[in-house]
């Protein structure tokens, strides 16, 4: 049986993507934390907008307004809004996946040759355009420019 064969013939091409598919979970985690950092940051500045708001309709015509306001027709209008604090769901698979670097290897269906890649500075890491892009790289329709 030499069907053992083809996965030795395949497995230069499979560690490339094995790689390829590490440095996309990473872009995908960081770009998921970043935008999730991004969110709690602008509902944040949104409270605090907010807050002013009603502390100024407090302070000009909410003064003026009778008990009847405050505790029939709308008892929660001299409460301030709710903090937000997310639950985000623990990011186990981020701590456990290796840490190989910046380099991208060809991706599958390259004519270039292993060797020829590694270190030269070809086809290197088009993925890193998504980590340091942010969140917005890997969730926007739009296709990013990468800075070299």
């Amino acid at each position: 049986n030499m069907t053992h064969l083809e996965h030795v013939v395949e497995f230069p091409t499979a560690y490339n993507d094995f790689l390829n598919e590490i440095r996309r979970r990473k872009a995908y985690g960081v770009a998921s934390s970043s935008l999730s950092s991004a969110m709690v940051d602008k509902l944040a500045s949104m409270r605090i907008a907010e807050v002013r708001a009603r502390e100024k309709f407090l302070q000009t015509s909410g003064r003026h307004l009778t008990p009847a306001f405050f505790e029939i027709f709308m008892p929660t209008l001299a409460t301030l809004p709710a903090v937000y604090t997310p639950q985000l769901p623990s990011m186990v698979e981020m701590d456990t996946i290796p840490d190989i670097g910046p380099l991208n290897l060809e991706p599958k269906g390259s004519t270039m040759t292993s060797s020829s890649s590694i270190g030269s500075g070809i086809n290197d890491n088009a993925m890193q355009g998504n980590i340091s892009g942010g969140a917005s790289s890997l969730t926007d329709d739009t296709p990013q420019q990468q800075v070299d």
